[in-house]
């Protein structure tokens, strides 16, 4: 299992409900390949960005708005996407990682969501993790052999938790939102606008000074290349 894999896309906004959770974009269930470019809101590095983080690779170059550079793993093109023109190959495979961090240092509770198409099926991947600045629990979506994404809540001993979400697939983009609460709270995680999973967890409690999110897998794959592609990335953290 890779070290590092998404706590699926979270956009956490203080005070709502489960079930305002659960409505979050709505529009976007089911979005094809040729959807139209979302709302000025979550188009990210346009200079329009209402969250804490947005990056619709439209507008940034590759890496500018994140903590570092890739030296690996990803491409900015005009393939398909959610919000056109472009949106972010992620190669996995070949012995090299693919691995792009954004740090938050103040924050403990994190909403994330994201845009996904499956391109070349990966055999076991991370697609996002989120993890303590200063511990060993982290919370990771990966993609599995099985061709569905799976949520787990892990600490370095072992996975104590591990959800289904459900499957990627490689005629339209998919919608994933995730709600973490890293000191001690559940996981919540959204799939084109369906509860998928309610209430995991809970994730152990540690004392956290911050909160760094991956997009990608910094384990490097020894699988001939896959390919996914992602679109319109956006937190809020807290």
């Amino acid at each position: 299992m890779a070290a590092w894999v998404l706590c699926l896309a979270t956009i956490f906004v203080v005070g709502c409900s489960l079930e305002d959770f659960v409505g979050v974009r709505p529009s976007d269930a089911g979005a094809d390949v040729t959807a139209q470019p979302d709302a000025p809101a979550a188009s990210g590095d346009s200079g329009t960005c209402a969250h804490t983080f947005c990056d619709d690779f439209d507008h940034a170059p590759l890496g500018a708005l994140w903590d570092a550079v890739p030296t690996s793993g990803f491409v900015i093109d005009k393939g398909p996407s959610t919000s056109p023109p472009n949106s972010l190959r992620i190669e996995y495979g070949n012995d090299r990682p693919a691995s792009m961090i954004k740090s938050f240092p103040l924050a403990t509770r994190i909403h994330l969501e994201l845009d996904i198409l499956l391109v070349t099926p990966p055999s076991d991947v991370a697609v996002s993790t989120l993890r303590p600045s200063n511990g060993d629990t982290y919370v990771t979506i990966e993609y599995r052999p099985t061709g569905n994404l799976q949520l787990s809540i892990c600490v370095q001993a072992g996975c104590s938790t591990t959800k289904d979400i459900g499957p990627l697939v490689n005629t339209r983009f998919r919608h994933l939102a995730i709600d973490c609460d890293l000191k001690g709270g559940p996981v919540n995680v959204v799939l084109d606008s369906i509860l998928v999973v309610q209430n995991a967890g809970p994730i152990p409690s540690q004392p956290a000074n911050g909160v760094a999110y991956e997009l990608g897998d910094s384990i490097p794959s020894s699988d001939p290349s896959s390919e996914l592609r992602v679109d319109n990335v956006v937190i809020d953290a807290h």
